[in-house]
């Protein structure tokens, strides 16, 4: 019983209660003192002792009296004593942290303010009333290294569901220098909508643990090196390597001494056992050969010789562990001659490499994988090409027929539609595929003389009848330059059209300008700048960043009402980054955009000018002046396409003889004499290719012209019909005049190199 208790039930015996009721009061005041005990102590949760005091009150009613008191004595002493241990507890409390080198830190994601305990900027040599701290002016006394982790981390943490606070970071020192912190945490309290509104934790001080790692690291780089030096002194060379074996078991190095001679181990670290799941008492049982399988122990008595040449040699084995498995470990040798009474001794620094072995499998997968995925995905181009082109040329080629023949104003425009889908739809099959060629790396570019204001004039022109037809002016602002320049004229007319086509089918009133600028030049190169300006519809800036990606327009209105496919910007990107450039835009919504793009060029030499070819008359004429009546062989397997060529080439006065397919052409050949083939590739039965090499090895007829007519348009498509002895190549559909002109060019090789 509390001695307190002594001179209240003295008190307590005038009262007229009966001996019950006494024991009762002294007997419940005797409960509730304890259970404050308990409370204090926190042995006992505060929810049982309440209940149980309630019934002790219950039972005994005149105890309030002496509860009340006994509360209110006991609550201002514990007061006391609870105002000296927390005193003593923040006092030991403050202490610990400091030795620790670390403290506390709690975070109101409200306002951003933070709250650091003293302690653990004491050790990072702040003052310890610092000016108010904020998670921004924290941040910026981190190393700009390492803020993105910091972010990234405190992002994370902020998320709902997500991992906790926990980062190392650098943080910039009042002394000068860079101090390391550790700091992890979480958020501890979070609105009704998950935002956070609280969060709290600690930060260590890990500027010593750093310093060791790094200490640490040095050494074992330089390890390597010491015991490659061969040294007078073995013993000691010895003695250090035996010192280091516990650095070595730490970082997963196992080191093995063995007798060069009678091949037996000497002496192993802890890790060398392990790593093969033997004690080091069993190992020292063994011998070399015990270790490596068969193939392998050829390999490194192999090495043998290299290693008494040079003192060392590096390879990558395995090594049979206790249960018979085979490790991939990656072995250093080290070859000690015989010195000072000792015999000669191999020391070997083994590391398992079983991981790397795996990532190395898992990569080399990837790599097939991503091998197998492109050349299906080329597959499926030259497919798509193919089965789309094939009709394609049908269309184009009978609009081109039809309109020649005449037609009333009305169904001529609808012609003119047709044709116009036609010529779209090529263009976003051509535009794929140039984009897909480019991003597997199957693109390259050709350097030869270069005239960038007449690329300039010369796309301008193209797309002058679309302006015109829209009443914009269209314009080149372009000088030629006082030097010559080498390049790749296609492709850098290409990347002009794109920008060109863009800025005439974007704008609906206005001007469309063309300039070529002097961006940069030195002795041996100079950049050209590219630019395109228009008074179209201009480009919000949120949109204008991602323009430049394949399949990407401002929006879908602008889809719906202007068409096309988003890939022209990616294709000049890709091509002026390919000529060592790069492209981009500058754009106002409602007034209008200048796109742009660099390039390299080489500067030419004396000999390097460009010639510009004179008009010259149709290639059409020419054929039907002078070349009227030339047996033509067409060896197509499309009717309609057959239909197209046949009437073309007759317009021309051409004679045209049909095969349907190789072996119905090798069968024509055969028997007739024709001054030029046109042969398609791919055929049921035998396809162009085959058809074109029997054709070769018949007596007189390896001068025969023989030009492909295919819809495969790929680099190596017409690699294999060159190959196959093929003189030319002509994708489908192409426009008439290039067909003409493929044709007048073989009649006229074949009339130059045939004997008189």
């Amino acid at each position: 019983m509390s001695p307190d208790l002594v001179p209240l039930l003295q008190r307590l015996k005038g009262w007229r209660l009966s001996a019950v009721a006494t024991v009762g009061v002294v007997v419940t005041v005797e409960l509730i003192v304890s259970a404050m005990g308990l409370l204090l102590k926190g042995s006992v949760p505060l929810d049982y002792l309440l209940t149980g005091a309630v019934a002790a009150v219950l039972v005994a009613p005149p105890a309030l009296v002496v509860v009340g008191y006994l509360l209110e004595k006991l609550a201002e002493q514990q007061r006391v004593s609870l105002t000296r241990d927390i005193s003593s507890l923040e006092s030991r409390l403050m202490t610990a942290l400091q030795a620790a080198r670390m403290g506390s830190w709690e975070l109101d994601f409200v306002d951003g303010s933070l709250r650091y305990d003293p302690s653990l900027l004491v050790t990072l040599g702040i003052p310890r009333e610092p000016p108010p701290i904020t998670l921004q002016s924290w941040l910026a006394t981190v190393h700009p290294d390492d803020q993105a982790g910091f972010v990234a981390a405190y992002q994370e943490a902020a998320r709902v569901g997500g991992a906790p606070f926990s980062v190392e970071y650098r943080v910039g020192l009042q002394a000068g220098g860079w101090g390391w912190i550790h700091s992890r945490g979480m958020v501890v309290e979070r609105d009704t909508d998950g935002r956070p509104l609280r969060g709290g934790g600690i930060s260590v001080n890990i500027s010593e643990r750093k310093q060791n790692e790094a200490e640490f690291d040095q050494y074992r780089h330089q390890l390597e090196d010491l015991v490659q030096k061969r040294t007078a002194d073995l013993r000691e060379v010895h003695r250090k390597l035996l010192d280091t074996q516990f650095a070595m078991n730490s970082v997963g190095i196992g080191i093995r001494w063995s007798d060069f001679e009678t091949k037996r181990l000497i002496d192993v670290n802890s890790f060398a056992a392990e790593m093969l799941g033997y004690s080091v008492e069993e190992m020292l049982q063994l011998r070399v050969g015990d270790i490596y399988p068969k193939q392998a122990m050829d390999e490194t008595e192999q090495a043998v010789a290299m290693i008494r040449k040079k003192g060392w040699f590096k390879i990558e084995t395995q090594n049979r562990a206790k249960n018979g498995a085979l490790i991939p470990v990656e072995v250093t040798l080290y070859y000690i001659p015989a010195d000072d009474g000792l015999p000669a001794r191999m020391i070997s620094f083994v590391r398992d490499i079983s991981q790397r072995k795996k990532a190395e499998a898992a990569l080399i997968a990837a790599k097939e994988a991503a091998e197998a995925a492109n050349v299906a995905k080329s597959a499926f181009l030259a497919n798509m090409s193919h089965e789309i082109r094939t009709p394609l040329n049908a269309i184009t080629g009978m609009a081109h027929i039809i309109r020649r023949a005449g037609l009333p104003p009305e169904q001529m425009a609808r012609l003119e539609r047709i044709d116009a889908a036609g010529h779209h739809l090529l263009e976003i099959v051509n535009a794929v595929l140039e984009l897909s060629k480019i991003e597997a790396g199957k693109f390259a570019t050709v350097e030869s003389p270069v005239s960038p204001a007449g690329i300039a004039r010369n796309v301008v022109s193209m797309l002058q009848e679309r302006a015109t037809a829209k009443s914009l002016r269209l314009y080149a602002d372009a000088e030629e330059l006082p030097f010559p320049l080498l390049g790749d004229a296609t492709r850098l007319q290409q990347a002009l059209l794109n920008y060109v086509a863009n800025a005439v089918k974007f704008t609906d009133h206005g001007v469309v300008i063309v300039r070529v600028l002097t961006a940069e030049e030195t002795d041996g190169d100079v950049v050209l700048r590219f630019e395109v300006e228009d008074t179209g519809i201009g480009i919000d800036p949120e949109a204008a960043g991602r323009l430049f990606s394949a399949f990407e327009q401002a929006d879908n209105s602008t889809t719906r009402k202007y068409g096309g496919t988003g890939l022209g910007l990616a294709i000049t990107r890709k091509l002026a980054e390919l000529m060592g450039g790069t492209a981009g835009m500058n754009s106002t919504p409602g007034m209008g955009s200048i796109f742009w793009f660099t390039v390299r060029l080489k500067k030419g030499g004396p000999g390097a000018s460009v010639h510009l070819a004179s008009p010259v008359e149709p290639a059409e004429a020419v054929l039907g002046r002078e070349y009227g009546g030339r047996r033509i062989l067409l060896v197509e397997d499309e009717p309609i396409n057959r239909e197209v060529a046949t009437a073309l080439l007759e317009s021309a006065g051409l004679a045209v003889d049909i095969a349907v397919d190789g072996r119905e052409a090798v069968q024509k050949v055969t028997l007739g004499i024709y001054d030029l083939i046109l042969m398609d590739i791919q055929m049921p039965g035998m396809d162009g290719l085959e058809a074109t090499r029997q054709i070769r090895a018949m007596p007189g007829l390896a001068d025969v012209p023989i030009i492909a007519v295919t819809a495969n348009i790929f680099a190596e498509d017409k690699a294999n019909c060159l190959a196959a002895g093929m003189n030319d190549f002509l994708a489908k559909p192409s426009p008439p005049g290039l067909l003409f002109s493929a044709v007048l060019k073989a009649l006229k090789r074949r009339d130059e190199t045939r004997p008189d």
